[in-house]
């Protein structure tokens, strides 16, 4: 059973909006019950928004990788606002002791990425990539990617169950393929799954098997 992992949630799901509040509703639950979860939220629109402002006014790359950060941060307070029984947190500190209290944190994360600024500043490195950072600095057994899809599926549309970061070159456009740098350099397991199926978070935190992707080093 995994008690600590950290959960991002793709800003795809916002446009699924029953769906998303059982997912945290069900997160919400697991840690009044004692698993130690953290949300990292996606930048999905709002993240959108800074890329097609680079083409348009032709700011540098380290400093849209910030403005997306910060769009991350936009999504963090949208997904508290759906939740009666969450805290925004910024600091490792505070994600502890909102576990003590059995409140579900949701990290905003540029303060945080600012003390631990280790990532390449590009698009090739989304919030899924830097949950896996998230997962490192929390020292997570699993990062689990909530997006609007099964998982990876390959050339001829099958659901690959297992990838092995060293073997693998690309996640086929489901997640950054920078994860897999992550995966193979810190040894972090990590989910892709769908957010629509928010039954699969106990299967996933009890290491059943199911419709989802997991990536080993």
């Amino acid at each position: 059973m995994i008690r600590r992992a950290v959960f991002k949630i793709g800003g795809s799901l916002m446009r699924h909006t029953d769906e998303l509040k059982a997912l945290l509703k069900m997160l919400e639950a697991l840690c009044k019950e004692g698993r130690e979860l953290v949300i990292v939220p996606g930048g999905g629109p709002f993240a959108d928004v800074v890329r097609d402002l680079q083409d348009e006014l032709r700011y540098d790359d380290e400093t849209a990788h910030w403005m997306a950060i910060k769009s991350m941060e936009v999504y963090g307070v949208y997904l508290s606002g759906l939740l009666s029984d969450t805290t925004l947190c910024e600091t490792l500190e505070e994600i502890e002791r909102a576990w003590k209290e059995g409140i579900l944190p949701i990290l905003l994360p540029f303060k945080l990425l600012r003390k631990h600024d280790v990532l390449p500043k590009s698009w090739r490195v989304t919030s899924d990539s830097i949950a896996v950072l998230i997962g490192t600095l929390i020292s997570s057994e699993l990062v689990a990617l909530a997006k609007v899809v099964d998982g990876v599926y390959d050339e001829r549309g099958k659901l690959l169950k297992v990838i092995k970061a060293r073997e693998a070159r690309q996640l086929y456009g489901v997640a950054d393929d920078y994860v897999l740098d992550m995966v193979r350099r810190f040894s972090m397991r990590v989910v892709i799954f769908s957010g629509l199926k928010p039954h699969l978070v106990k299967h996933i935190l009890d290491d059943v098997p199911g419709e989802y992707t997991l990536i080993v080093p």
